[in-house]
């Protein structure tokens, strides 16, 4: 997919564009920095023909949802925000910086590295892995469908982020909607190592990334807890030998088919390359063919990588600290499900907003264009709607009637001051004034 914004560049008139940090066979990532804030953030965006049919918007859109309400989680990139400019989707992310040798990724680590890494930190990592997924699961993600080492990020500071939930799913709706026109659409390589794909096989249309499709999402598609385990049973595999690719595969000579039918023989017949200790029986545990020998659920496998860094270590593992969710996220929330024209959704989280901080003026104002959109602020407002009626573009100032609902004196310290100078000339009392 090519790039349609350049260095410069400002997306939906808020996001400046300062390069790009990936672009595949899905869609482009932008290095951006939102107007007003210090810290940059990624944006990713989508190909246009998997956003063409409205069941796939709103699949992508309700699957980019379910990563932003998983909030705000020490080993999960947050998605901040879900929003459409010029038609077009774009999901908001935390942006991880490289390191001094240039790695944000696991696939940097092991590419770079040529060598197992170090035993306690491949626990270490692998323990952070499951809180993150344990998270998740708690908070309505089935499963994630695209567990490979290029979505697992390293920070700075060496702590893990799982990225990337929910869009395999959605990216699988968009490929059987399109009519599945073609052949396979096959991202990265055997060298450099594949990508989420859309593949077709037996004439079943299916998404995942070769190498790290579970046995039985091959076989029929579908996938659970246990297939995630399976795929991260093989990155921890190669964190144990420093390889970077997984043990199961065949030569790839542009016949995907062939190729995935050669890895699916692997899995079910030929036994796992040697790992070392610590590890051996867990990884060994994690990719049996069988589902049901496999873990059943990440708690599980983090109990046993717990007890083994533990034991080596002398260090016991801490639950991470997840607070309740904080003002900030609720209004990003609401904000993006204003955007996306889920009203009644978006006025739910800016309530929760108004509850923390009830003089949030941000959270007032998008609850004022919710309730203007869905025809009920002249309710709420009551008596003193009157002489709003006399306000040009009522649901352009939702904003400023529902911060003048909320507290006069507030309103007159935070409505722009081209607003505050009309409703002065023309409604002096609205703002508890009187002209001389």
């Amino acid at each position: 997919m090519s790039e349609l914004y350049k260095k410069g560049d400002v997306i939906g008139g808020k996001f400046e564009v300062l390069g790009t940090l990936g672009k595949g066979g899905f869609g482009v990532v932008y290095l951006t920095r939102e107007r007003g804030h210090r810290d940059p953030c990624a944006l990713k965006s989508f190909r246009d023909e998997f956003l063409a049919d409205g069941k796939v918007r709103e699949a992508f859109k309700k699957e980019a949802l379910l990563w932003v309400n998983l909030g705000e989680h020490p080993f999960i990139l947050s998605a901040r925000w879900v929003e459409v400019f010029s038609g077009r989707l774009f999901v908001q992310m935390d942006y991880v910086a490289p390191d001094s040798e240039g790695r944000t990724s696991l696939a940097d680590h092991l590419a770079k590295g040529n060598r197992a890494l170090d035993p306690d930190q491949t626990l270490e990592w692998g323990i952070q892995f499951c809180f993150g997924l344990e998270h998740a699961s708690a908070h309505g993600v089935k499963c994630h469908r695209d567990i490979n080492p290029r979505n697992i990020l390293i920070t700075q500071e060496r702590t893990l982020k799982i990225a990337d939930f929910g869009l395999a799913a959605a990216a699988e709706l968009a490929w059987r909607s399109m009519g599945s026109q073609g052949q396979s659409l096959v991202t990265g390589g055997a060298e450099q190592g594949f990508g989420l794909s859309l593949l077709k096989t037996d004439g079943r249309c299916w998404c995942g990334t070769p190498g790290y499709i579970p046995p039985e999402v091959y076989r029929h598609g579908s996938a659970d807890i246990c297939s995630d385990i399976y795929s991260f049973g093989l990155v921890l595999w190669q964190m144990s030998t420093g390889s970077n690719s997984p043990p199961f595969l065949v030569p790839y000579r542009g016949d995907i088919e062939g190729f995935l039918r050669g890895v699916y023989r692997q899995q079910l017949t030929c036994r796992l390359p040697p790992v070392p200790e610590p590890l051996c029986r867990i990884v060994e545990r994690c990719v049996k063919p069988d589902p049901t020998e496999r873990y059943q659920h990440f708690g599980e496998l983090r109990g046993d990588l717990a007890r083994i860094f533990r034991d080596r270590t002398g260090i016991p593992v801490q639950v991470p600290e997840v607070g309740e969710p904080s003002a900030l996220f609720w209004g990003k929330k609401g904000g993006s499900l204003l955007g996306l024209g889920r009203y009644e959704d978006a006025i739910g989280c800016l309530d929760k907003v108004l509850a923390i901080d009830p003089r949030d003026a941000t959270a007032w104002g998008n609850k004022g264009v919710a309730l203007a959109a869905l025809g009920r602020l002249e309710m709420r407002l009551g008596a003193t709607t009157g002489p709003w009626r006399l306000i040009p573009n009522r649901r352009r100032f939702g904003a400023t009637r529902a911060m003048l609902l909320m507290d006069p004196a507030v309103a007159r310290r935070r409505l722009p001051a081209t607003i505050r100078l009309w409703l002065w000339i023309r409604h002096p009392r609205l703002l508890g004034t009187t002209r001389v």
